[in-house]
C-alpha cells in the first residue's frame, strides 16, 4: 500500500515515527512522509529507503501554529503542500501523526476515497490546555476560541483507524467519543529491541547519577527532583542529576537549580538523537519521572522514557500518575513517591543507594519484563491493519 505520513514537525528526529515507517517498509508497504523544515531546503529527499517531502516553515508561521483552530492560513499552507505531493504521487492512505493536522486526513478521505489513520501520540485536547504557551496572556485568548475537544471528536470519528498509546486512553476515547472498538488500537511508545537489547555501555563517571530524558518544561515535574538535591548532597557523595532533552523557554531547570545554589549538581546533556539514548541511560544509577498529576493525559499513559529505562535495566522513581504508578508497582521495577515532595523523592533515592538488595531486585525485574515491551511486538496492531487492507 502507498502510505503518506504527515508530521507537524521537523524530521528525522521523532523516534515513534521513524520506527513506524521502518516497520511498515519491512512489511512491503511504500511509505513517504510530509514534514516542515525551519530552513529553506529541497522539496524532496530520499532517506533510509523512503521519501521525505519538506515544506519551509517561517518563524512567524511556526508561531501561528498554536492558533491553528482560529487561523485558516495555517491549514491552507499544509493543504497546498499535500496537493503538490498528491499530484506527483497517488497515495492510498494518509496517516496523520497527532491531532492538529488530522482535519487534513478526513478531507483527503472524503475527496480521494482513501484510508485515513489518526495516530494520536498523546491525549492532545487535554494536554494542550495545560501547556505554558496556552496559559500565557495571548495563549489564554487563543484557547478561548479553540475548541480542541470538539475538533478531536470530529477528526477521530472520521478516521478508519485511531492509534493511541495506552489502553486507558483507548478506553477513554471509546467512552467519550463512542468510537467503534475495532477502529482504535493501542501502539505504546516502546523501544526497539535492536537498539535497546545490547550490551551496557561502560560507565565513564564515578558520580551517583539520577537520570531524566525528555521535554524540559513545566509539565515534567523536575522541580521536585532538583529540590531533593538539597537533602541528597549531604548524604550521597558525587550525587548528580543528568538531564537529556530540550529546554522550554517557559521553564529552565538549570536556572531553577541555580536559584537554589545547586548548579554544580546538575549536568545538562542537551538533546541527543534517540539512537544514543541507551548509552546515556547506561551512565546513570537511577532514572526518574515525576510529572504533576493534574491531567487526564498523564494519568492514562506510560511515558516512553519508562519503557526505555526498563529496557536498560534501571530502577525507576515515579510519581503518582495513575497508569505509570500501576505499571511500576505491578512489575516491581521501582518506587512510587509523592511527586510534590522533595523529601519523599530523596528518601526513595536513599533507599536504593543504601540497599544493594533492593536496587538489584528492581533492576532484575526490569530485565525480566523488558522482553514484553519491545516495539517489534507492540507494533503488530498497526501492521495488521495495513496488511488486511
Amino acid at each position: 500500500m502507498r502510505i503518506l505520513m504527515v508530521l507537524e514537525n521537523t524530521f528525522p528526529e521523532d523516534e515513534r515515527v521513524e520506527k513506524e515507517i521502518a516497520s511498515l517498509l519491512a512489511e512491503g508497504h511504500e511509505v513517504r512522509i510530509a514534514v516542515y523544515s525551519r530552513k529553506k531546503t529541497s522539496f524532496k529527499e530520499e532517506f533510509n529507503g523512503y521519501t521525505i517531502y519538506r515544506m519551509y516553515m517561517s518563524k512567524l508561521m511556526y508561531k501561528l501554529s498554536a492558533a491553528i483552530l482560529v487561523y485558516p492560513g495555517y491549514f491552507m499552507k499544509w493543504r497546498n503542500f499535500l496537493h503538490r505531493i498528491f499530484t506527483e504521487w497517488n497515495f492510498e492512505a494518509i496517516h496523520i501523526h497527532d491531532l492538529p493536522l488530522a482535519k487534513l486526513g478526513y478531507e483527503y478521505k472524503k475527496k480521494k476515497s482513501i484510508l485515513f489513520i489518526a495516530d494520536q501520540h498523546e491525549y492532545y485536547s487535554n494536554w494542550i490546555v495545560k501547556t505554558a504557551h496556552y496559559n500565557s496572556f495571548i495563549g489564554k485568548f487563543i484557547r478561548l476560541f479553540s475548541n480542541w475537544k470538539k475538533y478531536e471528536k470530529k477528526c477521530l470519528e472520521y478516521a478508519d483507524l485511531v492509534c493511541t498509546v495506552e489502553e486507558p486512553l483507548r478506553a477513554l476515547y471509546l467512552k467519550e467519543y463512542k468510537l467503534e472498538e475495532n477502529r482504535i488500537v493501542v501502539i505504546p511508545n516502546t523501544p526497539g529491541k535492536t537498539l535497546y537489547d545490547i550490551k551496557p555501555a561502560a560507565r565513564n563517571s564515578e558520580k551517583y547519577i539520577l537520570f531524566y530524558c525528555g521535554g524540559l518544561d513545566v509539565l515534567r515535574g523536575l522541580e521536585t527532583p532538583i529540590r531533593s538535591l538539597l537533602i541528597l548532597k549531604e548524604k550521597i557523595p558525587g550525587i548528580m542529576i543528568s538531564l537529556v532533552g530540550k529546554v522550554n523557554k517557559h521553564f529552565d531547570p538549570l536556572a531553577y537549580a541555580g536559584e537554589l545554589g545547586l548548579q554544580n549538581y546538575i549536568e545538562f546533556r542537551g538533546w541527543v538523537h534517540y539512537s544514543k539514548l541507551p548509552a546515556e541511560i547506561d551512565q546513570s544509577d537511577i532514572c526518574f519521572f515525576t510529572p504533576p498529576v493534574n491531567r487526564d493525559e498523564i494519568n492514562n499513559t506510560i511515558a516512553t522514557k519508562i519503557y526505555q529505562y526498563m529496557a536498560r535495566k534501571k530502577p525507576v522513581i515515579v510519581g503518582r500518575a495513575r497508569y505509570m504508578k500501576e505499571f511500576v508497582e505491578k512489575l516491581d521495577t521501582g518506587i512510587v513517591v509523592d511527586e510534590t515532595s522533595p523529601e519523599a523523592f530523596a528518601e526513595a533515592v536513599l533507599s536504593l543507594y543504601n540497599s544493594s538488595d533492593l536496587y538489584e531486585r528492581y533492576a532484575m525485574n526490569a530485565t525480566r519484563h523488558a522482553e514484553d515491551y519491545y516495539w517489534e511486538t507492540t507494533i503488530k496492531p498497526l501492521t495488521d491493519f495495513y496488511e488486511i487492507r
